[in-house]
């Protein structure tokens, strides 16, 4: 009778799910821990703690939905890194001994067909656990029923996540084993080759943050595509559902919105089995036993090698010896710890696959050409070969720039200030060297500039600048200019929100009293505020009198500013309410430091409250007396008109921090 072909062998298959159910057992054991009992204490704690009314039990609901997604996307990434491995490791361990592969060899099975087998059975496993757990986690969702905020819906999307990952880096694997001879090599392998490009860009980026004069980082995710375990952590995979018949932004639900992106990383999976297949079928299998099975592959995993040890030891190196600067000096010493790296990585990767130490003879021309491209490529980075540093925008091509750093932070869209964002910038870049050599000096004064350019076409371009005073250019003076324009400074005290006396809360004039020579808080009705804020500190903002920044307190910021802040917190109610809907704010916090040219702003807190003010020049000397004296700490046992005591330094930033539900705005007075 004529034999059936079969593109697997059933008995294979059954042999080594007996022999690793181990290790599927703790895979299975894992999860059982991570989402059923997880869960199921979720819904527990939702029918003690009832919610009392609709919004909040439609957010309570949320939030287990959410964590099921959040355990597919994050827990099953992780589970799948690590259990994908191990069971490669196990499932193809014949690969890896001799006498076995020869077996293997010698059986009347094709090399595909056993590698199938294997394949299917390391995957088809792990697959068969994921449904388990997921009819588990259906029972016991199912037991505690909706009212507690269960929706299969959840889970069905947390078994299809999960089984898409399996797919992947079980696939990733299996080629990692393909080109590798050695069992304690292969994890190393997989992990480093996961990793790679993620990690090749940070370090990369961070040589650049050393020597490449403006490099501001780079935010774009296309290199993370390539290092999916980086990519599908960092992907904010979850849109959240809010309802409708609701202003308040409520959230009802979330939905994961990366299925695309799985589905390509589960095809890619295949493709790599398929691969694996290939290098499997025409793999030597006396190799056994060496790092990289494949010869055509060797050169590839030396110079790897090479290039990521230079990188690695040159950044660790050069960061443990305290350097930090873009000097000759230090560029010449990066260099050199760079080499060190190619050094170790070349003949280490060459004992690896020789199996010896003997590897000093006639090795060295490919070491001396790995040396000269990383010093070429560090050299091309050093003189901008490339046209990274020089490289300023267009006026036409910008859309809209941003100057921010600190808490001052301005839009700009008009030409002409555009026009003045451009000229500094070119300015910045012709003092380059001024800049780098100021930055030596410990005691010398900087401020973080960054440049954001947002381009008609949608794209950004991005600097970072560290402005040093000791360089003694007028660059500050520029920024200064352009941070004071009036469109600037609109843009930095403009509100979202609408101010009403209903709107205003916490009103408040902290100054510091020249009596006590302590700082003082006034608490301001809302009413008082509002007409503070509309009769007075809208026009002189308009007027350019009030809202400005210093950024080198000199004189002219020490005798025209007083040491006086006024703030305000800004809230808006949803538009819609229900009855049993809690209720809900959005707002933010408005703060500006008087000055003595806000005639209106100034004759308002005159009028009202008679405040003996006192400039900055002279709260320093005031301060600086009650020092001198020992007086108490005037920041400390101060005094103020309601109960709370607020705390303002001079010649400092105040900077709101923002929490979960409210937006803060606003810009500090003096920099520096």
């Amino acid at each position: 009778m004529k034999s059936k072909t079969s593109s697997f062998n059933r008995t294979l298959i059954t042999s080594l799910w007996k022999r690793f159910w181990p290790l599927y057992m703790a895979y299975f054991a894992i999860w059982v821990i991570v989402l059923p009992l997880q869960i199921g204490n979720r819904l527990a704690w939702n029918l003690r703690n009832l919610a009392t009314n609709s919004t909040a039990a439609a957010e309570r609901y949320a939030t287990v939905g959410q964590l099921i997604l959040n355990d597919g996307i994050s827990g099953g990434t992780i589970m799948s890194i690590f259990f994908c491995i191990l069971v490669a490791m196990a499932v193809y361990s014949y690969l890896y001994n001799a006498r076995s592969v020869s077996m293997m060899c010698a059986l009347p099975i094709k090399r595909e067909k056993v590698f199938l087998s294997q394949f299917i059975a390391g995957l088809s496993m792990m697959l068969l656990i994921n449904v388990a757990v997921f009819l588990i986690t259906l029972a016991v969702g199912s037991a505690y029923g909706s009212e507690a905020g269960f929706d299969s819906a959840y889970l069905w999307q947390w078994l299809g996540i999960v089984c898409l990952e399996n797919v992947f880096f079980f696939g990733f694997a299996s080629l990692c084993a393909s080109f590798t001879g050695n069992i304690i090599v292969l994890p190393l392998v997989y992990f480093v080759l996961n990793f790679t490009v993620w990690g090749v860009k940070e370090m990369i980026a961070a040589i650049m943050s050393l020597f490449s004069y403006g490099y501001a980082g780079n935010s774009s995710s296309v290199a993370d595509c390539f290092s999916p375990a980086v990519r599908i952590m960092d992907s904010n995979g979850l849109d959240a559902v809010t309802m409708s018949d609701s202003a308040a932004a409520v959230v009802s639900g979330y939905t994961f919105k990366h299925w695309g992106m799985l589905l390509i990383y589960a095809a890619v999976g295949i493709v790599f089995a398929l691969l694996a297949m290939c290098f499997v079928k025409r793999r030597r299998m006396e190799s056994a036993g060496d790092v990289v099975a494949l010869r055509p592959l060797k050169p590839i995993f030396k110079y790897c090698m090479t290039g990521g040890a230079a990188l690695v030891m040159g950044l660790l190196l050069y960061s443990s010896s305290g350097l930090s600067s873009a000097t000759v000096k230090d560029f010449s010493i990066m260099i050199c710890y760079m080499l060190i790296g190619a050094f170790i990585g070349y003949f280490a990767s060459e004992m690896m696959m020789q199996k010896t130490l003997r590897v000093f003879g006639a090795k060295w021309l490919g070491f001396g050409i790995s040396c000269a491209a990383i010093a070429v490529l560090m050299f091309c980075l050093r003189c901008d070969v490339f046209g990274y540093e020089k490289y300023v925008p267009e006026a036409s091509e910008i859309e809209s720039v941003y100057l921010g750093g600190g808490t001052v932070n301005s839009n700009l869209a008009d030409p002409e200030n555009i026009s003045s964002v451009l000229e500094l910038h070119k300015s910045l870049i012709d003092h380059k060297s001024s800049y780098v050599n100021a930055q030596t000096q410990s005691s010398a004064w900087s401020y973080n500039l960054r440049i954001d350019y947002v381009m008609k076409d949608g794209k950004l371009v991005r600097r970072d600048y560290e402005i040093t005073e000791s360089a003694h250019t007028n660059d500050i003076e520029k920024l200064q200019e352009l941070a004071n324009s009036k469109e600037a400074v609109l843009s930095r005290k403009k509100l979202d929100y609408p101010v009403t006396p209903a709107t205003i809360l916490a009103g408040q004039i902290n100054y510091f009293d020249k009596a006590t020579k302590q700082y003082v808080t006034i608490q301001i009705p809302s009413d008082q505020m509002y007409e503070l804020y509309t009769n007075c500190i809208k026009a002189d903002i308009s007027e350019l009198t009030l809202g400005r920044v210093w950024y080198i307190t000199d004189d002219s910021y020490l005798n025209r500013v007083f040491d006086c802040t006024i703030n305000f917190d800004v809230q808006q109610k949803a538009e819609k309410q229900r009855k049993d809907e809690n209720t809900r704010y959005y707002g933010q916090n408005f703060s500006t430091t008087l000055t003595l040219d806000a005639k209106r702003t100034y004759q308002w807190i005159e009028d009202h409250y008679h405040l003996d003010l006192t400039t900055m020049g002279e709260s320093k000397k005031l301060q600086g007396e009650s020092v001198k004296i020992g007086e108490p700490d005037i920041y400390q046992n101060g005094t103020t008109t309601s109960a709370t005591n607020m705390t303002v330094m001079a010649d400092a930033a105040i900077t709101p921090q923002p929490s979960s539900e409210t937006h803060l705005t606003g810009d500090t007075e003096a920099i520096g």
